[in-house]
């Protein structure tokens, strides 16, 4: 059986090993290019290097083929969308993803996955709907509160408050967390520190009911206004 995994971390590197153990063919997809070059000297030339929600990435990595991918990455929200665009995209490949933080457990289940917790292996999950990547991303903006939490699409405007169009010049609600940076190029990213915004930038946003017109006004410079 050929397997991708996403995650080289303390669960997907023992889960790679273990199977290339049972002589299945596995590729396993990192970002950390020092820690793949590590790991195919260690266990041949079985690393692709990139970002897990690049669909470059995850075609390079052999997913027309691939039977299961496995997402295990300690963000959820990286496990969610790499199982969404392999399932959109790769339609014969069987999603497999892990739930670190319980909040998740009701989005991935209004997503139509359906979980179950195991604290020594994996979660696995069947995608039962066939949601493009846009459509996605817009679906996620009309999810109903989730223990009274959502997720939010910001789109940036000519009156954003960013300093010098940094993520660090500005401190959002403690109950909010930037999830996701879409470029407006359409390129998927992990917000840090020093991301640069730019007039038009998509934000994907996990705050509160409470917080989300402060979260709003901190990055945009107005009130939500349900674009």
């Amino acid at each position: 059986m050929y397997i991708v995994i996403l995650g080289a971390g303390k669960i997907g590197l023992p889960i790679t090993k273990s199977l290339l153990n049972i002589n299945h063919e596995v590729t396993l997809i990192d970002h950390n290019p020092t820690l793949c070059e590590k790991i195919d000297d260690e266990l041949g030339n079985i690393t692709v290097t990139g970002n897990g929600i690049d669909p470059y990435i995850l075609d390079k990595a052999g997913l027309k083929r691939a039977e299961v991918f496995i997402s295990t990455t300690k963000y959820d929200h990286i496990n969610l969308l790499a199982c969404q665009l392999v399932q959109n995209q790769f339609e014969s490949t069987q999603t497999i993803s892990i739930i670190n933080n319980p909040q998740y457990l009701k989005l991935f289940d209004i997503l139509g996955i359906s979980s179950n917790i195991n604290l020594t292996s994996l979660i696995l999950e069947t995608l039962h709907k066939k949601i493009s990547q846009q459509s996605y991303l817009d679906q996620l903006v009309t999810l109903p509160d989730i223990n009274n939490s959502k997720i939010i699409k910001i789109i940036i405007k000519e009156n954003l408050l960013l300093e010098n169009n940094n993520l660090s010049k500005i401190t959002i609600p403690e109950d909010s967390q930037i999830l996701l940076i879409i470029t407006n190029e359409g390129i998927i990213e992990i917000p840090t520190d020093q991301q640069n915004i730019e007039v038009g930038t998509q934000i994907i946003a996990l705050t509160t009911t409470q917080s989300e017109n402060q979260l709003i006004k901190k990055l945009q410079g107005e009130l939500h206004n349900n674009e």
